[in-house]
């Protein structure tokens, strides 16, 4: 997920289909982070905040 603005920014997320866990690693290439591992992040409550000027990767685990 890519954040061009000078601004955090926090959207909502809808994964249609997906039933796995609410909880997903991130991966983060910002003013901070140079394309590395931030820990994980709790998505139940459906939002994802985005810093400024950054590139997310949410890896979400799939449960069976």
């Amino acid at each position: 997920v890519i954040n061009l603005a000078s601004t955090e920014k926090t959207l909502p997320l809808d994964v249609k289909g997906f039933e796995g866990a609410s909880v997903a690693q991130v991966w983060r290439l910002d003013k901070d982070h140079n394309a590395e591992n931030v820990g994980t992040e709790d998505l139940s409550a459906g939002n994802l905040t985005l810093p400024a000027q950054s590139v997310s990767l949410y890896l979400l685990p799939v449960t069976k």
